[in-house]
């Protein structure tokens, strides 16, 4: 479908890859069956079962279409996201070490949309796991903060920095205001 041309194309896209980063949660998320002190299922990557193989076929999947190289295409920055999205996912159910690379590259690309994907995304992986930060990819996301032109941006890197406790919402509000400063013409 990325390789098809028409006018509803990426909408169509859009809607495919919204409902398949779902997937996982759809095929194992039974917690609405589940009394609260019950864990969320962890499955073993194998192709010994099915859960596993469904989840080689998706990893495989993500990675090709993260890695599609299409010219003049306006919708790989989202399409990347996505992909961050499905790997994000998954790695509730799976062990899915390929979603750390993958956000580490979209965190240094050009595109807006893959940055703010890949924020959101590691802001709920970081939740869901306790886990911090390595310092490198903190440095990133402050670069990014301090270069970029779209607030957006700047606010997506902050928001995950609050979400995982990082800085306080006193410290956001001072680097935004720093920033509009820099950015922001009255």
């Amino acid at each position: 479908m990325a390789t098809t041309k028409g006018a509803f194309k990426q909408v169509l896209e859009k809607e495919l890859l919204s409902m398949i980063s779902y997937l996982p949660d759809k095929l194992w998320d039974n917690r609405k069956h589940w009394n609260d002190d019950v864990e969320i299922p962890h499955f073993a990557r194998s192709s010994e079962t099915r859960e596993g193989r469904i989840a080689e076929l998706l990893v495989a999947f993500a990675k090709e279409m993260y890695e599609l190289k299409l010219v003049r295409d306006a919708f790989s920055g989202k399409r990347r996201g996505y992909m961050i999205e499905i790997l994000q996912s998954l790695g509730t159910y799976f062990d899915v070490p390929e979603f750390m690379d993958l956000c580490s590259k979209s965190l240094i690309s050009k595109s807006k949309n893959e940055f703010l994907s890949a924020t959101e995304c590691l802001g709920e992986h970081y939740l869901a796991t306790g886990e911090i930060p390595d310092e490198k990819l903190i440095t990133i996301i402050d670069k990014r903060i301090e270069k970029t032109k779209h607030k957006t941006e700047a606010m997506s890197g902050l928001n995950l920095q609050i979400k995982i406790g990082l800085i306080g919402e006193g410290e956001a509000l001072m680097r935004i205001d720093e920033w509009k400063e820099k950015n922001e013409e009255w």
